[in-house]
C-alpha cells in the first residue's frame, strides 16, 4: 500500500527543496501558466502546494518532492486552462497550436508516468555516479573512458587524450560495460 504524506511532511519537504530544485519548479510553472488565471509562476506553485497541504493532491513518500510538485503543478495548470472562462486565454503562438493539433497520435502521458520515468532516469544517472567514482579508485583510464562516454566524446580524441591505442580503448570500453552492469544488479 502506497504510504502518503502528511501535510507536515509536505511543507517540510518544500522548505528543504534544493536553490536547483526551486529554479526547476519554477520554470515548469512559468511554462504552464498560459491559459490559466495565474498571473505569476509561483501563483501557480502555491496552488499547487496548497491543494497538496489540504489533501486534495497526495504525495506518495516513495516518489520525489521536487518531481511530485512538478507533476502537480502541471496538473494543475491543465485543469484550470479547461475550464471554459479560461480557455481563450492561452498565449501559445499560433504555430505551435496548429502543429500540435494536426500530430497523428498526439497523447499525454500521466503525471504519474513521468514522476516515474523521471525518478527511473534519476536513479540511472545515480547508478553511473557510484559506477564512476568505484573506477576513479581502481581504473582511471576507464573512468575517463566513461565520462568520455557521457560527454558523447569521438573515441579518437579519447584515444589522443588518454594516449591509448584502438585495442586499449575498445578493453576499457568493456571494463565500463561490465561495471555499469554490475552496479545496476545491485
Amino acid at each position: 500500500m502506497t504510504q502518503h504524506a502528511t501535510p507536515q511532511d509536505i511543507l517540510d519537504a518544500f522548505a528543504n527543496l534544493c536553490d536547483r530544485e526551486k529554479r526547476v519548479i519554477h520554470a515548469i510553472a512559468r511554462k504552464h501558466l498560459g491559459g490559466t488565471r495565474f498571473s505569476e509562476p509561483l501563483d501557480l506553485v502555491h496552488e499547487a502546494l496548497f491543494l497538496s497541504v489540504e489533501g486534495r493532491r497526495k504525495w506518495p513518500m516513495n516518489i520525489d518532492f521536487a518531481i511530485f510538485l512538478s507533476m502537480t503543478i502541471r496538473s494543475v495548470a491543465y485543469a484550470d486552462r479547461t475550464v471554459s472562462e479560461n480557455a481563450m486565454a492561452a498565449r501559445a503562438p499560433v504555430e505551435e497550436i496548429v502543429e500540435w493539433s494536426i500530430a497523428p497520435h498526439a497523447s499525454h502521458p500521466s503525471a504519474e508516468a513521468c514522476a516515474e520515468q523521471a525518478q527511473d532516469c534519476r536513479m540511472a544517472w545515480s547508478k553511473v555516479a557510484s559506477t564512476r567514482g568505484r573506477l576513479a579508485e581502481r581504473d582511471p583510464i576507464a573512468a575517463r573512458v566513461l565520462d568520455g562516454f557521457v560527454a558523447e566524446a569521438p573515441a579518437a580524441e579519447l584515444r589522443r587524450e588518454l594516449g591509448i591505442c584502438a585495442a586499449e580503448l575498445d578493453a576499457a570500453r568493456k571494463r565500463v560495460l561490465r561495471a555499469l552492469r554490475n552496479t545496476a544488479r545491485l
